[in-house]
């Protein structure tokens, strides 16, 4: 038996009228068009915005210059959230500057100092 319980306590008879109160309400639902456009039309601009990370040349650098490439690596060196450290590599990744993920074996580097120094 519980000792504390904390929060809002819903019983189950309540629980089961929400979802039977849904469940009618389900067919009834319209959506705003234009608000539906807005979000797509966010999406896309975030899909955008994505190419731009203004850290994305300091992430080839980093990789670039130490030869090596993961996500928790970018997170250390560059002191950055998960997230966005993949999205990096993600980006790293589709640009040819690193390998494909092949199981756990680290990915390689395909770019040299050399071609680095000429972009």
């Amino acid at each position: 038996k519980p000792k504390r319980i904390q929060g809002a306590f819903i019983s189950e008879e309540e629980v089961e009228a929400i979802v039977s109160r849904i469940k009618v309400q389900k067919d009834q639902l319209l959506y705003d068009q234009e608000i539906m456009e807005h979000i797509e039309k966010g999406r896309s601009d975030q899909d955008d915005s994505e190419e731009g990370d203004e850290l994305y040349q300091e992430a080839v650098k980093v990789v670039v210059e130490n030869q090596q490439a993961s996500t928790s690596f970018l997170q250390r060196k560059m002191r950055i959230g998960y997230n966005r450290a993949a999205r990096i590599m993600d980006q790293l990744e589709e640009r040819g500057v690193i390998s494909q993920r092949d199981g756990s074996k680290p990915r390689q580097v395909l770019m040299s100092e050399y071609q680095l120094r000429d972009e």
